[in-house]
């Protein structure tokens, strides 16, 4: 496999290659679970930290609605910083696992985007942890 993605380096063929070096870099070609689980949660965690900076999240739940929103994080004080990344992790978890509770939702645009590629995404590595740990069963 690794001599196959050099080869379409080497030869021009980058879709082919880029293809390659994602399914090494995410499952070391279909073996590894770990590396999934490890990718997914790096998703999780980038994106809990993107949303307070990208719009936030306004919490729903309760009677009135509470924005988690960050416009400059080095004058922000720590605890407020700790609140909106809990929040947000607990919303990056919902989201990544397609659950969508409701009491959470992004605010603007980018943080809508990073939702939705994060749902994408997570779907996505949830199928191929389930194909990876099927590739690893022997009878």
């Amino acid at each position: 496999m690794n001599f196959r993605r050099r080869h379409a380096w080497r030869v021009g063929n980058y879709l082919q290659a880029i293809k390659l070096a994602g399914s090494r870099w995410i499952m070391h070609y279909g073996t590894s679970p770990w590396r999934v689980v490890a990718t997914s949660l790096l998703l999780i965690f980038v994106c809990a930290a993107l949303y307070p900076l990208t719009g936030g999240i306004q919490e729903v739940g309760t009677e009135t609605a509470v924005t988690y929103d960050i416009d400059d994080p080095t004058e922000t004080p720590g605890p407020v910083l700790v609140r909106a990344f809990l929040k947000s992790l607990y919303f990056s978890v919902i989201t990544f696992a397609t659950l969508g509770y409701g009491d959470i939702q992004p605010v603007e645009g980018w943080a809508r985007a990073i939702a939705g590629i994060e749902t994408l995404l997570g779907s996505l590595l949830m199928a191929l942890l389930v194909f990876v740990l099927t590739r690893s069963v022997h009878y």
